[in-house]
């Protein structure tokens, strides 16, 4: 025989469960499948990550984030490369940021760390707008961002990729990222 008010208890527990999991997702962060090869080698598609929502952190050069291109769209991931006043421009498969090139045409340096990048079609020079950062797929080839449809706004950007909880290569960190673009 169960107790009076049993099962009330146990649905006020579920419903503060299930509260707390909504106020950790949108606070905190959220795990999210890796949707496409775009960020390979970095991130194949399967690979389950961590984005951390914690906001201001998010728009750094090299930074892995997660955005929504358009309303309704899910969200993808792609690496900030450049933030507001910078000019970008892809010559000869390398990316060209204010008529520097940076790195080769198969690998970058982001966050301290080297980058392999396939390179894709070169893209004639844009000057990333206020309020804005110019994202690109680490495997340029497959990868649609920046080149195609121009820097995204900043409110798009839900949050930073910070770890590869389970993938091919096991759990690893994102290499943080300290130079702010924004």
């Amino acid at each position: 025989m169960s107790r009076p008010g049993g099962a009330l208890q146990v649905a006020g527990s579920l419903s503060l469960t299930a509260l707390v999991a909504v106020c950790v997702r949108t606070q905190f962060g959220a795990p999210m499948v890796v949707g496409s090869d775009a960020m390979a080698p970095a991130l194949r598609r399967g690979d389950v990550v961590w984005v951390d929502r914690g906001g201001g952190s998010a728009l750094r050069a090299g930074a892995v984030v997660a955005y929504r291109p358009t309303v309704g769209a899910g969200l993808t991931m792609k690496r900030v490369v450049a933030g507001p006043g910078q000019v970008v421009e892809f010559a000869s498969g390398r990316l060209v940021l204010d008529g520097v090139p940076r790195g080769t045409a198969t690998e970058e340096a982001w966050c301290g760390q080297p980058v392999v990048v396939r390179p894709g079609t070169d893209a004639a020079a844009v000057t990333v707008p206020r309020g804005a950062a110019y994202l690109l797929g680490d495997d340029r080839r497959v990868s649609g961002d920046s080149r195609q449809w121009g820097p995204v706004d900043a409110s798009t950007v839900v949050g930073r990729v910070r770890l590869v909880l389970w993938g091919a290569g096991g759990p690893s960190a994102v290499p943080a990222c300290d130079a702010t673009v924004m």
